[in-house]
């Protein structure tokens, strides 16, 4: 559950936070390769506690470059129609095997999946059977976040003012 005293401050900005942490959306993971250049993962996330819960494998190339280099980013938008919002961080990654991960990883995985997913051998168990450690994304405060709800003065929420995004 989202503890909003540890991850911002009051007005629109929290609100955003609040709102986009705790909805079902996805999140753009941000770690270095060795050779110093960025790869970018889209993953499930879970808000717990201030920190971010992603599921993977340890075979992942974002598992490995945290376990050489635990320095991070995690975007977070809600792409669609309507108002767009959104929240980005960086911060470091501490990675959590065995049952720990385990459990933290069910957890996961039920934000997203239904237990008529979380159930079936083709997806609840193609995703145990892959996903054994868990990447703790622990935020560098202040998160920054965005929206056109009111950054602006809410003029791109305005009928004519842009283009609606492809879905």
């Amino acid at each position: 559950m989202l503890n909003q005293h540890k991850v911002f401050s009051a007005g629109v900005h929290g609100e955003r936070l609040v709102h986009v942490l705790s909805g079902r959306y996805l999140a753009t993971l941000a770690t270095r390769n060795g050779d110093g250049s960025i790869h970018q993962a889209v993953v499930w996330f879970l808000e717990s506690d201030g920190a971010i819960l992603i599921a993977t494998s340890a075979a992942t190339r974002k598992a490995q470059n945290a376990a050489r280099d635990p320095a991070a980013s995690v975007l977070i938008d809600t792409r669609g129609s309507g108002e767009l919002r959104g929240v980005a961080a960086s911060g470091s990654i501490e990675i959590v095997r065995g049952d720990e991960a385990r459990a933290l990883n069910e957890t996961v995985w039920s934000k997203y999946l239904t237990d008529q997913g979380l159930e079936d051998p083709e997806v609840g168990g193609a995703i145990r059977a892959n996903d054994d450690i868990t990447l703790h994304f622990c935020p560098d405060l202040p998160w920054r976040t965005w929206g056109t709800d009111s950054d602006f003065g809410g003029a791109f929420g305005r009928p004519g003012t842009s283009y609606s995004l492809d879905a």
